[in-house]
């Protein structure tokens, strides 16, 4: 919610689609810089369209951000998600040093969480983050 807000002031539109709220372990600056990374991209790559969302099934927490871009072809996902590469050819170019899905996979591998990159119905990409939630209270 935070990161969307920062967006907002800064002129972009971020639709949030929020659950009730769900325990998960995270780092959250960690997780933090996540979303920024691929909000980051959905605004440099589509620019219009975009919109975070969360839901619970089961015991998965559900993130997303979704846009109305070109979406990413499935043999250059692996190309963008190596380091130093950028999205020339995948999603329009954009300016960068090609970190950002670089650092998104660390943080999703530090997370023991998974990532799906997925084409939109109408157009578009939905980053999918599937996080384990807690169903039992720490001590």
């Amino acid at each position: 919610h935070l990161c969307a807000a920062s967006f907002k002031a800064n002129g972009f539109e971020i639709a949030l689609d929020l659950c009730e709220e769900a325990e998960t372990v995270i780092r959250p600056f960690a997780m933090e810089r996540l979303v920024r990374n691929l909000l980051d991209n959905a605004i440099k790559y589509a620019g219009v369209g975009i919109s975070l969302a969360t839901r619970v099934e089961g015991d998965c927490l559900y993130l997303s951000v979704l846009d109305r871009g070109k979406g990413i072809k499935n043999q250059d996902l692996e190309l963008l998600r190596r380091p130093f590469t950028r999205a020339n050819a995948a999603r329009g170019g954009a300016s960068g040093y090609g970190l950002g899905l670089a650092i998104v996979d660390k943080i999703i591998e530090a997370h023991q969480a998974h990532i799906e990159y997925l084409p939109r119905e109408g157009g578009g990409l939905e980053v999918r983050i599937k996080l384990p939630r807690l169903t039992e209270a720490y001590d």
